[in-house]
């Protein structure tokens, strides 16, 4: 990811509200779940952590001109299918990993594809695939900023 597809602040807000809110939305599980499945919904995050960390390796050292669109795509399957088949474990780990990784995004002011942000922080290395649902928001107040920028025509 280029520095000029940085989230601007309409994009970051947004990013941190989902990511509020998901926090809201599993923070009941954790204060009232047995240890063991609390324990179960952790190692699911770690495990995405992981596998985050790997696909960005990979991404970042050997698919270089893998497109920005189908890599957001990709990247975005795993936790959706973690999430729809791992239980209520998987449920509550994938959205807790979506929700630090929006989380991290919007401090970090990262566009992009967000499920990235975690590896992309820890790597030091921002990723340059898309997120299916913040990209479009993020070209199009980029666009308008851009506008605002720039002096209009006969002026």
């Amino acid at each position: 990811m280029s520095e000029r597809s940085r989230a601007l602040p309409v994009g970051r807000i947004l990013r941190f509200l989902l990511g509020a809110w998901l926090v809201f939305a599993v923070r009941r599980f954790y204060l009232e779940a047995e240890a063991n499945r609390i324990l179960g919904a952790v190692l699911v995050v770690v495990g995405l952590v992981v596998f985050y960390s790997l696909l960005h390796w990979l991404v970042s050292r050997f698919w270089t001109k893998l497109d920005r669109g189908l890599g957001g795509c990709l990247a975005t399957l795993p936790v959706l299918l973690v999430f729809v088949l791992g239980g209520v474990a998987g449920q509550v780990g994938a959205v807790s990993f979506v929700a630090v990784s929006l989380l991290l995004a919007a401090v970090r002011a990262d566009g992009g594809c967000e499920v990235m942000s975690v590896p992309s922080f820890a790597l030091g290395r921002r990723t340059h695939l898309t997120c299916l649902l913040f990209s479009p928001l993020d070209w199009i107040e980029e666009k308008i900023a851009g506008a605002m920028r720039t002096p209009a025509a006969g002026s």
